[in-house]
This record gives C-alpha cells, structure tokens and sequence, in this order.
C-alpha cells in the first residue's frame, strides 16, 4: 500500500501520488456497477501508470485481502 507523504485533497492528487511512486502493482477495490470491466481496467491502469490488479465487487467492504 502507498503511503502518500503529504496530504490528499479529493480528487485526481492521490492517483498523481501512485502514478509518481514507482510502485510496480496497485490493487484497486471498486463497485462491480454498470461500467465495463475492460473499460475501468484501461482507466486504472492509464490513471495510476502502472500493473492495476481490479477488484470489483457488488459490496466493496466486504473486500478481504487474501
């Protein structure tokens, strides 16, 4: 998990912070709505510049990280 080092103000900062980081894989938890997975895993990926593992479930906190 990143760890930002100054604060995050809603909005695109916190992806900057990832996408700056140089981590090699992010796990991203989202709602399973009505976007295409293809679609959202392309918009991770290009947004955080990086390996994107997607998660989407139907209840995003019954997300366990196994």
């Amino acid at each position: 998990m990143v760890k930002p080092t100054c604060p995050v103000k809603m909005g695109g900062q916190f992806n900057e912070i990832v996408a700056s980081s140089g981590v090699q894989r992010v796990q991203v938890v989202e709602y399973d709505g009505n976007k295409d997975q293809e679609g959202q895993q392309v918009f991770w990926n290009k947004n955080l510049k990086t390996e994107v593992a997607l998660v989407r479930l139907d209840n995003i906190l019954s997300f366990t990280d196994s």
